[in-house]
């Protein structure tokens, strides 16, 4: 059964549902006379969170409908600072599918670490890189950048614009990217 409660900050000029519906109130409200509810379509912002505009208390403002849900209907005696989806669907705004919870608990819910992980990988795979002494005999093969500034405590950087061709060596060695070596051989 969906409950309506006044949206904090905006008492008798909107209300929040537990199903995650905002609705404007009849009455002066807005800078102008409304005589009828109205239902607010709301939009998703960058991160997929559905969010609406509101009016009538100075300067507008937008609020994610998540937060408005739990504000109005969560209790949150520990004062946690995020909700958190607990399907992990962001635009699930029942009050059933939210908690309040840290900003720890709610980066590590779910498959939030695997998802990143993966979106990572495919954004930007490491490269295999080969070390050669100055007189141009391999002397290591690499399997990214960070490896060798985990092992051997050299800037990635540094070995980076060697590998690009901007600096012709770096830590008294040159360094090319395995895949460059391979195609100009």
């Amino acid at each position: 059964m969906e409950r309506w409660r006044d949206v904090k900050g905006y008492e008798g000029l909107y209300q929040i549902s537990s199903l995650g519906r905002v609705k404007s109130l009849v009455g002066k409200g807005n800078n102008q006379y409304s005589n009828r509810e109205n239902i607010l379509k709301p939009y998703l912002d960058k991160d997929g969170y559905e969010t609406v505009g509101l009016r009538g208390k100075g300067k507008p403002k937008t609020a994610k409908v998540h937060r408005l849900v739990a504000e109005a209907f969560i209790p949150n005696p520990k004062r946690f600072p995020q909700i958190n989806h607990k399907n992990e669907i962001r635009d699930d705004n029942h009050v059933e599918n939210l908690e309040w919870c840290t900003n720890r608990y709610n980066l590590n819910y779910g498959n939030h670490n695997q998802k990143m992980a993966q979106t990572l990988r495919k954004i930007k795979p490491s490269k295999p890189v080969l070390q050669f002494n100055l007189s141009g005999a391999l002397k290591h093969r690499w399997n990214s950048l960070h490896e060798i500034e985990r092992s051997l405590g050299y800037r990635h950087g540094n070995i980076s614009r060697c590998c690009k061709g901007l600096y012709k060596q770096a830590y008294g060695y040159i360094w090319k990217f395995e895949s460059e070596v391979n195609t100009n051989a």
